[in-house]
């Protein structure tokens, strides 16, 4: 069977917690060694960047449902330690063809959505999603009563609210093209 290559786009939302994080498909530890913890980085800043990367996963697990398909060329342009990415872009390969692709339409009941708009509704799920959940995050905090500056991780209560209130909503900000 053809497979065949798809780039997914997501636009960058803004919202107050607990929404906040948008989507980072990276470990903090991507950026930066942890033993180079910027400076002005803190505790909340590194709790929304989890919470992005809670989001990322959310987006993994609803395109998984939709069968074999395969992630890659991940891009989030602007991101770093401390800052969001302005979007986030990736590649995702159907490996037995995109007419094998189809997933319920909660917006028409008893309806199926096929192909590049089943992709685009599995991620639109995923930006609606919320979870309260503990989550090892990285605290830059300092500990100095030590021979060595030391950092480490915390595992800590997180809220991660959805980004959009509606499957219309959330499609807005999503887009699917065959590459």
């Amino acid at each position: 069977m053809p497979s065949n290559i798809y780039q997914i786009s997501i636009a960058k939302i803004a919202k107050a917690a607990p929404s906040d994080g948008f989507i980072d498909p990276f470990r903090i530890e991507y950026y930066r060694a942890v033993e180079n913890a910027p400076k002005g980085t803190d505790m909340n800043v590194m709790a929304t960047k989890k919470k992005g990367f809670v989001r990322w996963h959310r987006i993994e697990n609803q395109l998984a449902r939709l069968g074999n398909l395969y992630i890659s060329e991940i891009q989030a342009p602007g991101a770093d330690t401390n800052t969001l990415p302005t979007s986030v872009t990736f590649q995702v390969l159907v490996e037995h063809g995109i007419e094998s692709v189809s997933t319920p339409d909660e917006a028409a009941s008893g309806s199926m959505l096929k192909g590049m708009d089943a992709i685009k509704r599995a991620v639109a799920r995923a930006l609606m999603s919320s979870l309260n959940t503990n989550q090892e995050v990285w605290d830059p905090t300092t500990v100095t009563n030590t021979e060595v500056i030391k950092f480490g991780y915390r595992t800590i209560p997180l809220e991660v609210g959805p980004l959009a209130t509606s499957i219309t909503e959330a499609t807005s900000f999503v887009t699917v093209s065959e590459i």
